[in-house]
């Protein structure tokens, strides 16, 4: 009778032993944490059929750290959209200027025409509005260096995001 039992336990324990090893794997997979920082509940913003929509407002986004200072206030939100825009990086010219350009979807694409030096430049810009930030984009730009190649192939991973602040004059 002792075998039997011994037989049994044997058995019902190499059984459990896959059913263990899924369960143990399916627990890992739904335990994983998101990486990406959520979104406070005040950058929430308009919702539309059930998917969240960002809003530009109009105001500054500023970004500001280490002798650097980009600002731009967003004078108007409908196409086109109008602005001035600001780059003082440390180490560079400062720069500033208008802007003009368009928004669809969450991407805000324009030219931005400024003075540097006392010369009179143009290049195209490219923010990804995320709440109220936004991200500019860096992508292959043409042979003048004033244009993006292909706006599909822009990255919106820039160390430079500009938060929805308060207009100081």
């Amino acid at each position: 009778m002792k075998n039997s039992n011994h037989k049994i336990s044997n058995l019902v324990s190499m059984l459990s032993k896959p059913f263990f090893m899924a369960f143990l794997a399916l627990a890992t997979v739904s335990c994983k944490t998101n990486k990406e920082e959520p979104l406070e509940q005040d950058e929430q913003t308009v919702s539309n059929d059930a998917t969240t929509v960002s809003t530009l407002e109009t105001g500054c986004y500023t970004f500001k750290r280490a002798g650097t200072l980009i600002n731009f206030e967003i004078t108007k939100n409908q196409n086109p959209v109008e602005g001035t825009l600001m780059y003082a990086i440390s180490g560079k010219d400062k720069n500033t200027g208008a802007f003009r350009g368009k928004l669809v979807d969450d991407k805000l694409v324009g030219m931005y025409t400024f003075m540097s030096e006392g010369v009179q430049s143009e290049r195209q810009v490219a923010f990804l509005l995320k709440g109220k930030r936004l991200v500019e984009g860096d992508g292959q730009l043409n042979d003048e260096g004033n244009r993006f190649n292909d706006l599909n192939t822009v990255s919106y991973s820039s160390e430079t995001p500009l938060n929805k602040a308060d207009c100081t004059r």
